[in-house]
């Protein structure tokens, strides 16, 4: 009888084992990135809001970096709305008015918001 509970013992422990290397074996074949992933679109804004808000003191290229966080080459009025008083800036240097400043319109749209315009 010890040697029936032994071997029964010797199986269930041997059994437990191939069930945890099992378990690992199909962990191991599972993606490591989700299968869903979120690109940034026209209806999802949030994805391309800036996570940095520029100051008044940066370069506009710093400021552009910044704003263009999904790096498309061009920024929104969403994009720039926690600008306060930007909206002016914004309306002047979008040329083509597409409702988009380029990287050229945002440089001169930075400059009237900071003061930095160009006398000439």
């Amino acid at each position: 009888m010890t040697s029936s509970i032994s071997k029964r013992a010797t199986l269930v422990a041997g059994l437990a084992g191939c069930l945890a290397l099992a378990g690992t074996a199909f962990a191991q074949t599972q993606p490591s990135t989700p299968a869903y992933r979120a690109t940034p679109d026209k209806a999802n804004t949030a994805m391309r809001m800036p996570a940095v808000t520029p100051s008044k003191a940066e370069t506009a290229t710093s400021a552009f970096a910044k704003l263009d966080a999904a790096h498309r080459g061009y920024v929104t009025k969403d994009e720039t709305a926690k600008l306060e008083g930007f909206d002016k800036a914004f309306e002047q240097g979008d040329k083509n008015k597409d409702g988009k400043l380029t990287q050229t319109e945002f440089e001169v749209a930075w400059s009237m918001y900071t003061g930095n315009a160009h006398k000439g």
